[in-house]
């Protein structure tokens, strides 16, 4: 086993308070503790990743810090956190510099997988995959080598199961300049398996994966012609065909949601629109497609929301991809980000409010709104448990309306989501996270249920770093489910 820090660096849990004590009190009436500051300060922060299992927590982030007199950043760093069950996170520790942005992905249950990728020389921009096994005490195995594998365009995509199954999918140039999809499966307790092409003439611009608990597979893709096209994998057959699900952004705005329920149920949720430079002008269309469990084929993809004008989001990022979220033994919700009320004359806010759809069938109903519509609502995220589902974003604050405030909104085991709560100080938060806490008890052996961390500039328009709140245990029972 290989520590998931440089050699030397010994990698245990320490049980001890934040870095520095937060300054900031948590708002008046608020059920969140007071935040606590687990990074060191930074430049920027990004990539955080945050990830619970039954021995504790982890958090990891990639840093960038500006190298004076020169005034330039200096080359990305690679950080990480523990925090043991039911302590606090201890002290920032570093990471190999070619860890830096390569994602974690959280497996369940503690589990995780760790991509890595590695140019394959310094004068092409080829990358070679591999795949490192760990879990939340922040210790990682060997990588996995994906035998021929080369990634040439975007970012590839890994996805896998708390079982060990993992599914690789990424984008290939071939000698013709097709931009092929290809793929690469791991069996629980196996190796990589021999790459397969998903699509050779697809000229896919990205490229998502997913993997049900149950071990069956998607593999999901808009290309440059404006559709969006998946196959599926059942779990001990072959793949299956590829499918037009519907239509795409050719070349411009699509961010993609795939997810397998545990029912079966293959679902594809998607947002496009086409680039907003300047101001939007087209249309923003948020879409989800289903293939149902024991169908060889995809229903027709149902429109969720068709907003008058688009969001804007970075091309090819998953910054307004729509989230899917298990719903008990329903079908999945979907949650998403679409035009708020329209804004005030002269204002220069672009509302934007948070819409959940619910299951109803193997279809959605109609979506409702779960955060203020007259706000501009950003970076969402959500986490499901036992205990029911949160759904946090940041709320821009004048007048820069970049940055805000981090708001939650948590739902139990049925019924609605109950009214927003603010978790942090209005501090200029830029990411929020949350997980669900499988390591910490409330007295009574009631679930704590979760941990929100974001990344903020409480102290200095120059520094960044990152915080964490949990709920406050409620009075007198402790009963958080």
């Amino acid at each position: 086993m290989r520590p998931f820090a440089p050699a030397g660096q010994l990698a245990t849990v320490l049980a001890v308070g934040a870095i520095f004590a937060a300054t900031l009190a948590p708002p008046a009436g608020a059920a969140w503790s007071a935040p606590a500051t687990v990074s060191a300060p930074h430049s920027q922060i990004g990539d955080v990743q945050l990830a619970s299992g039954p021995g504790g927590e982890m958090l990891s982030w990639t840093s960038w810090d500006l190298m004076l007199p020169r005034g330039i950043f200096g080359p990305p760093s690679a950080h990480y956190a523990l925090a043991p069950a039911g302590g606090a996170f201890g002290r920032e520790q570093p990471l190999p510099a070619s860890d830096a942005s390569n994602p974690i992905v959280n497996l369940g249950g503690g589990h995780l997988a760790h991509l890595l990728l590695t140019r394959t020389s310094k004068s092409t921009s080829t990358e070679k995959p591999e795949v490192a096994l760990g879990t939340t005490n922040g210790r990682f195995g060997s990588p996995l080598q994906i035998r021929g594998a080369t990634v040439g365009w975007g970012q590839p995509s890994l996805a896998g199961n708390a079982r060990g199954a993992l599914l690789l999918a990424w984008i290939a140039i071939d000698a013709h300049r097709h931009r092929v999809v290809w793929a690469s499966i791991r069996l629980p307790g196996g190796s990589f398996g021999r790459p397969q092409v998903m699509a050779g003439r697809a000229q896919a611009e990205q490229v998502s994966a997913a993997v049900g608990s149950n071990g069956d597979m998607v593999v999901t893709f808009p290309n440059k012609w404006g559709s969006l096209l998946a196959r599926v994998r059942r779990h001990g057959q072959q793949w299956g065909p590829l499918q037009n699900l519907g239509p795409a952004a050719g070349g411009n705005e699509n961010d993609l949601t795939p997810f397998i329920a545990g029912s079966g149920n293959v679902l594809v949720a998607w947002y496009e629109t086409q680039l907003c430079e300047g101001g939007c002008s087209d249309p923003g269309f948020t879409r989800v497609a289903v293939q149902p469990a024991g169908a060889s084929h995809f229903r027709r993809a149902q429109l969720l929301e068709r907003d008058a004008t688009g969001l804007v989001g970075p091309a090819g990022a998953r910054g307004l991809a729509p989230i899917v979220l298990p719903v008990g033994a329903q079908a999945p919700m979907v949650i998403f980000l679409a035009r708020g009320a329209p804004p005030q004359q002269g204002s220069a806010l672009t509302p934007a409010a948070v819409r959940v759809a619910s299951p109803r069938g193997l279809g959605f109903s109609a979506p409702q709104t779960i955060s203020p519509a007259d706000e501009q609502a950003g970076e969402v995220a959500a986490a499901a448990g036992p205990s029911g589902t949160i759904v946090s974003w940041i709320r821009d604050e004048p007048p820069s309306y970049f940055g805000g405030s981090l708001f939650a909104a948590l739902r139990g085991t049925s019924g609605g989501f109950g009214a927003p709560e603010q978790v942090s100080p209005n501090e200029h938060v830029f990411t929020a996270l949350p997980v669900l806490n499988l390591a910490s008890r409330w007295p009574g052996n009631s679930i704590a249920p979760w941990t929100l961390a974001w990344t903020s500039r409480p102290l200095s328009e120059a520094s960044t770093v990152v915080r964490v709140s949990s709920p406050l245990c409620p009075d007198p029972a402790c009963v958080g489910a």
